[in-house]
């Protein structure tokens, strides 16, 4: 069989594509589990967090698995998670999972955004949750609280309940509380929350947003907050601050092996900008040549980037998320906050595959060879096509790639929503439309490498 760089593997699910399967009972031809978060299970298979289509907010959440070659793991099943009654409501709509060998068992973390309402200011504020699952997406009991642990702000703040009466008889929803609603989300990877297991600790970078009562922002800064990885106490929780010692939001966050992690942030002039941070959550103001962050370029509407720190690289990607022509920029650091001279001469890549489309890379890894794997999206006129784009390390098109360093699938494949790379695959979540357009089929497709 051919192995092409860049092209679908024909032993992998139907013809290179795989569907995440819906819940047993609904048609997989036509439905898919709705995915919300997902990770790789390191041998090639993946782990998926999400709900039946076309349910409604209140929908169980559920778990399955798609294993290395494509098809469904039965063994597993879908596994609804079983919401704890003791913590928060929405502790339980996960927006990220990660799996990691804790004890020599494959196991699974998964982050919640807790939200809490003070009944004297109207004010909602989100924090942070952290579940613990086995292999099979049982909850491990000894684990917080019945397998959940949680941050909570204290006085004045009060969980809010959720809107199914049936969920919440110990506490019903006083006058004047919002109820939880499902985060609505156009694609997962700008969604998603850094966790690492570091050492004996899990490690979570998130974002703590207060609103108010019409639900507009106030406030977001950006925390780090340790737990104990067997108990689930809380070990730590900071608030990070730029070198003028103010608040930043985050685009995207990726930890280092030693517990120190990069930042990729708006800070509060509106300027896209990366930070490094120690392991004890303390800036670090020699990065970048003593400048203690990297100016990267101004924030707009509709921005969305890409981020990875990997051997020894900040690869950074900026695009704007519309039907129009703009490209996508790709810019090249050093890990010590210096411009990649051995990148395109040190300076941003402009990727634009045709003049008269946009493009939208939003995912990007960099492989065991140093080459560059870029996926996202290509605009043309009111369609979207999955694009995948590799670069070698100096920032040229590799043209052993796909076509011309592309891959594409037309507009049966409209976005990538998560990019996973082995050592002989690429793998990538995509959506493809249905006859009534929504809700979209999750598809998993396989790429040689």
């Amino acid at each position: 069989m051919t192995r092409q760089p860049g092209t679908l593997d024909p032993e992998f699910g139907n013809g290179g594509l795989a569907t995440v399967p819906p819940e047993k009972g609904r048609n997989p031809d036509i439905e898919s589990l709705q995915v919300i978060a997902l990770d790789t299970l390191g041998d090639g298979g993946l782990a998926f967090c999400g709900h039946s289509a076309g349910s409604g907010p209140e929908a169980s959440l559920m778990f399955t698995k798609v294993l290395k070659d494509g098809t469904w793991d039965e063994d597993t099943g879908h596994v609804k998670v079983v919401i704890n009654e003791e913590a928060p409501a929405s502790s339980h709509q996960y927006l990220s999972l990660t799996s990691a060998i804790i004890d020599e068992q494959q196991e699974y973390l998964a982050l919640g955004q807790p939200s809490y309402y003070d009944y004297t200011t109207y004010q909602s504020l989100s924090t942070v949750s952290v579940a613990r699952y086995g292999s099979s997406f049982k909850a491990v009991p000894n684990f917080g609280k019945n397998g959940i642990t949680w941050l909570e702000p204290g006085e004045p703040w009060t969980p809010i309940p959720t809107s199914d009466s049936t969920k919440c008889r110990k506490s019903p929803k006083p006058a004047g509380a919002p109820a939880i609603s499902r985060t609505v989300m156009p694609f997962i990877s700008r969604y998603r929350r850094p966790i690492a297991v570091i050492g004996g600790n899990i490690q979570v970078l998130y974002p703590q947003t207060l609103e108010d009562e019409f639900a507009n922002i106030i406030s977001e800064d950006v925390w780090i907050a340790s737990f104990d990885l067997h108990t689930g106490i809380q070990q730590s929780c900071i608030n990070l601050k730029d070198k003028n010692n103010t608040s930043v939001h985050m685009l995207h966050g990726v930890f280092q092996a030693d517990g120190s992690f990069f930042l990729l942030a708006r800070n509060a002039q509106a300027r896209v900008v990366v930070l490094r941070y120690k392991r004890d959550g303390s800036l670090d103001l020699q990065f970048a040549d003593g400048q203690g962050e990297i100016d990267l370029f101004g924030y707009v509407d509709l921005l969305v980037t890409g981020f990875e720190a990997s051997n020894e690289r900040l690869i950074i990607t900026r695009a704007v998320w519309t039907p129009n022509r703009n490209p996508t920029n790709v810019f090249c650091y050093t890990s010590d906050g210096k411009r990649d001279v051995t990148f395109n001469g040190g300076q941003a890549l402009e990727l634009q595959r045709e003049p008269e489309s946009g493009l939208a890379m939003v995912e990007v890894h960099t492989d065991a060879q140093s080459r560059i794997v870029l996926a996202g999206a290509q605009f043309k006129a009111s369609n979207q096509e999955m694009n995948v784009v590799r670069l070698h390390a100096n920032g040229q098109l590799d043209q052993a790639f796909g076509t011309g360093g592309y891959f594409d699938y037309g507009r049966d494949l409209r976005t990538a929503n998560a990019l996973f790379l082995e050592q002989d695959a690429i793998r990538v979540l995509s959506e493809f439309p249905t006859a009534f357009s929504q809700p979209y089929l999750e598809r998993v497709a396989k790429l040689f490498a």
